[in-house]
């Protein structure tokens, strides 16, 4: 006789059923683990930008002019006024950080707290900022698209009078 038998056939699809589930669950895991390392990603870099606009023109800033938890103000360099805040987006009603010219992040992150500076006091002698913030970034579908990452950073002052 030629073929297989029921008992072999019932258990070669057994074992083919079994691989098939334990393969298609790796994908799944590796592509789940793949969408989440690309939304650190995105907000990370995000976040390093703001912080690297931040820090770059705080530290070569002549004077804080003001601070508060949400915004600072100083002049620079070139005695110009520059600005950076915490805004609120009209349309999705989500915070972001922004300078006197524009947004600093993107609408694919949100701004978690308007909490993001702390100046020592008396002001005019004030020579250090320090600069705390968490971006976040919402999943579209599902939980492996979100991200959130907390940056920070003190800023001495180098051109302050």
């Amino acid at each position: 006789m030629k073929g297989f038998t029921l008992i072999e056939v019932v258990v070669a699809l057994g074992i083919f059923t079994v691989l098939a589930v334990v393969s298609s669950t790796l994908m799944f895991s590796i592509l789940r683990g793949a969408k989440k390392a690309a939304a650190v990603a995105a907000v990370r870099t995000e976040g390093e930008y703001a912080m690297d606009a931040l820090t770059s023109h705080l530290r070569f800033a002549r004077q804080i002019n003001s601070c508060s938890a949400s915004q600072i103000s100083f002049t620079s360099v070139d005695n110009t006024s520059i600005t950076f805040s915490c805004q609120l987006d009209p349309t999705t009603k989500t915070n972001y950080l922004a300078d006197s010219s524009g947004r600093l992040t993107s609408p694919e992150v949100t701004l978690v707290s308007c909490n993001v500076f702390t100046c020592p006091s008396p002001l005019p002698q004030s020579q250090t900022v320090q600069i705390g913030y968490t971006l976040t970034r919402s999943g579209s579908v599902a939980i492996e698209g979100a991200a959130s990452v907390d940056f920070s950073s003190g800023v001495e002052l180098r051109n302050g009078q």
